[in-house]
């Protein structure tokens, strides 16, 4: 199970950088659905994505759940 903080984070991150959800999407290989429902806490993302855009982001898996 993902923390809590892992769709607020995400979404801040995504912002930061001044990134769509469909820009992220495109970079992850998942649909802009996909972000939209890590972002509203309606998905889980899993194991493989949470590297992946802790990759995409140059952070931690750890910096990203919390």
């Amino acid at each position: 199970m993902v923390v809590n903080g892992f769709a607020a984070n995400l979404k801040k991150l995504r912002k930061s950088k001044n990134e769509t959800q469909q820009q992220l999407a495109n970079a992850l290989g998942v649909s802009r659905c996909t972000v939209s429902k890590w972002e509203n806490k309606y998905l889980e993302a899993d194991y493989a994505n949470l590297i992946a855009i802790a990759e995409h982001y140059r952070i931690t898996i750890d910096q990203l759940l919390r």
